[in-house]
């Protein structure tokens, strides 16, 4: 396997029998040494680099500039490698590309195409990915909106690096254990603030929606006395997400559901009828459900949740219409699939059902999908949940 970075990487090292040596003598692992410094002790290491120069993985474009000034590699070669990486991600994400491209419409054309890519991976559940396609596209506008263009091309692809920024928020705080997500979505937030100079609400959506996002993953997994307030918190902030999203938005399900969750923890029944049964929702989730059914099915599952923990009627009744009315349209669920583990088992738990043989088949699953998804805090949740059915 080959990539347009890897076969461009191959001028910077040499195998010398069974070791790698790049163009500065140093090996593989004294290499990745340098690097995990310069990155703050954290991203890389030696397997990664192997990955990368073998086609198995591609650098982010931080890590390139960190490899070429390691390698003390020239301003225009890193370009060239940067060009390339550019080229993997259009490859691998199905967008059609000249590699000649300099026209400002056309580069504002391949980043719509890349970010819309963005949106679907998020959707399917696929965080890690998510992250560091939304990562690509914010750096790369970075250099992008440094040069000489119009204020029309300028306006709208500040505007894609406010979608850019927003979905690496969504998708890291998606897998952050709790105590992680609020420090984490502080200074995304804070960078949101300062490309944003128009407040539109479509800006004001997306900071809502990832404060209440980080709230209600600080609550929901917090064993503090702060839980309660992060999870109002979460309702709050969720809600006015609600009313700045456009209805065409795939988001303001996210918002929908991240409220209904919260209001399900607060034991708030009012508050859970009045989101779950409202029309808007309903007509929202008809209107997207052939292209974000994942999401849509989300949603049910957090509803029949909420009618056991509330003792109402039509707990599976709600469970088996999501997947009925919807399953035929999903491709596949990604870390969605562990959030509704974690609600099935808590059904299960409510109603008192005690299949053991079913209760390890789900968890069994849950804990492939957390492991899968590097989500320590999914782990602790199902095997708290386990413990509560099994014992």
């Amino acid at each position: 396997m080959t990539t347009y970075l890897s076969q461009a990487l191959t001028k910077y090292y040499e195998r010398q029998k069974n070791k790698i040596v790049f163009s500065n003598k140093m090996s593989l692992n004294e290499l990745a040494f340098s690097m995990w410094e310069k990155l703050g002790f954290k991203e890389i290491d030696a397997s990664v680099i192997s990955r990368v120069i073998n086609g198995k993985r591609l650098f982010t474009p931080l890590q390139i500039d960190i490899f070429c000034e390691i390698l003390k590699i020239s301003k225009s070669e890193r370009e060239a490698l940067q060009h390339n990486l550019h080229l993997d991600h259009c490859k691998n994400y199905g967008v059609s590309l000249n590699p000649l491209f300099f026209n400002p419409y056309s580069t504002l054309e391949v980043f719509k195409q890349l970010t819309a890519k963005t949106y679907s991976l998020l959707y399917r559940g696929r965080c890690d990915e998510t992250e560091e396609m939304s990562t690509f596209i914010f750096q790369s506008l970075k250099d992008v909106l440094k040069t000489n263009i119009s204020n029309f091309a300028l306006n709208e692809l500040t505007k894609i690096q406010q979608d850019a920024l927003y979905l690496k928020t969504r998708a890291s705080v998606g897998v952050v254990q709790a105590q992680e997500a609020l420090r984490l979505w502080k200074p995304l937030s804070q960078q949101l603030f300062e490309i944003s100079n128009n407040h539109s609400r479509k800006y004001l959506a997306f900071e809502e929606m990832s404060r209440a996002s980080a709230y209600y993953v600080s609550g929901n997994y917090s064993y503090s006395n702060k839980a309660h307030v992060f999870h109002k918190l979460a309702i709050l902030y969720a809600k006015k997400a609600i009313n700045h999203f456009s209805e065409s938005h795939p988001d303001i399900l996210f918002a929908y559901r991240t409220a209904i969750a919260s209001a399900i923890f607060l034991k708030d029944q009012h508050l859970f009828e009045s989101l779950s049964n409202d029309k808007k929702l309903e007509r929202i989730i008809l209107s997207l459900k052939k292209d974000y059914s994942v999401m849509a099915i989300h949603v049910y599952h957090t509803i029949a949740r909420g009618k056991a923990v509330f003792h109402l009627p039509s707990v599976y009744a709600t469970y088996d219409k999501a997947e009925k009315y919807f399953g035929d349209n999903v491709q596949g669920k990604g870390i969605h699939e562990l959030a509704d583990i974690r609600n099935e088992l808590e059904i299960l738990s409510v109603l008192k059902i005690k299949d053991k043989n079913y209760i390890e088949m789900i968890g069994n699953r849950g804990f492939i999908l957390a492991g899968e998804f590097n989500s320590r805090r999914h782990t602790i949740n199902i095997k708290k949940l386990l413990n509560k059915l099994l014992n």
